[in-house]
C-alpha cells in the first residue's frame, strides 16, 4: 500500500476489508476500528490539535499493528496481504502530520526515527535526522545522535566522524560533543586494533605451528621490502646515454 492509497483512503478502509475477508479481524472488530479512527480525525480535525492528541492515535495505531501481526502468524501462517502493510505507513503518516503542526519538537523527530529504526527502514533514518539536522541543529545532543546511529548502526565509521565535526564547527565550545568525538575515536582505534588481532590469529589458525607462521610472516615482509626497492628503482633516473 503506497502513500498515495493512504491519502486516497487515510482510514484504510480497503486495508480493513481485506484483514476482514482473510479472518484476522471479525467484522465487529473492522467496524470497531473505523469508528476509533473516526473520532481520532475528527480530534485531529479541530483547530488547535494538540501533541498528545496525535500520540494517542499513534499509541492506538501501534497496539492495533501488535494485534494484527499477532493473529496474521496464528491464523495466516506468516502469510502477508495488502492490509498487513496500512498501519506501518499509516503511523508514518501521523508522524508527519504532527511535524508539520510541532516542528520544533525535537522529541517528536527523535520518537519518529526510533519508530523507523525498529522497523528497518536505514533510508528513512537517515533522512529523517538529515531533515531533523535542518531544523535543530543548534542542538548539540542531536549531532551525537546521528552520529551514533551511523558508527553503531550502521558501521559507518567515516560517516560518523564526519557528522561530529560538522557538529563542533557549528558548536565548538560543547563539552558533550567534544566528550563523544573523544570516545568515538578512542573505540574506533580499539576497533581497529581488535581487527588487526583477528586477522593476525586467523593468520596464525592457518600455520601447524608458531615456526612456520613466522617463517610466513618473515616471507610476507621480504616480499613487501622488495616491492618497495623494485618502486624506487623504477623511479630513480638512468644513466643518460652519450651519443
Amino acid at each position: 500500500m503506497s502513500s498515495e492509497s493512504i491519502v486516497q483512503d487515510p482510514l484504510g478502509r480497503s486495508a480493513l476489508i481485506d484483514l476482514e475477508e482473510r479472518g484476522i479481524l471479525s467484522r465487529a472488530e473492522a467496524r470497531s476500528v473505523l469508528a476509533r479512527r473516526e473520532r481520532f480525525e475528527v480530534e485531529l480535525g479541530g483547530s488547535k490539535p494538540t501533541r498528545a492528541s496525535f500520540l494517542r492515535y499513534v499509541v492506538y495505531e501501534l497496539k492495533l499493528d501488535r494485534i494484527r501481526a499477532s493473529r496474521t502468524r496464528r491464523l495466516a501462517g506468516g502469510k502477508r496481504g495488502p492490509g498487513d502493510f496500512f498501519g506501518v505507513r499509516h503511523v508514518y503518516a501521523l508522524y508527519e502530520r504532527a511535524l508539520a503542526r510541532f516542528p520544533e519538537d525535537l522529541d517528536l523527530w527523535l520518537e519518529y526515527v526510533a519508530y523507523a529504526k525498529r522497523n528497518k527502514a536505514p533510508k528513512m533514518v537517515g533522512r529523517l535526522l538529515a531533515r531533523a539536522l535542518q531544523r535543530h541543529g543548534t542542538r548539540p545532543e542531536l549531532w551525537v545522535h546521528a552520529a551514533r546511529w551511523e558508527f553503531v548502526d550502521q558501521g559507518n565509521a567515516r560517516g560518523a566522524r564526519r557528522m561530529l565535526q560538522r557538529g563542533l564547527r557549528l558548536h565548538a565550545t560543547c563539552v558533550e560533543l567534544w566528550a563523544s568525538y573523544f570516545s568515538f575515536e578512542v573505540n574506533q582505534r580499539r576497533w581497529a586494533c581488535g581487527s588487526v588481532a583477528a586477522l593476525t590469529a586467523r593468520a596464525f589458525g592457518r600455520c601447524h605451528d608458531e615456526r612456520e607462521f613466522r617463517r610466513a610472516a618473515a616471507s610476507a615482509r621480504v616480499r613487501r621490502r622488495a616491492r618497495r626497492e623494485a618502486r624506487v628503482s623504477a623511479d630513480a633516473p638512468g644513466p643518460s646515454r652519450r651519443l
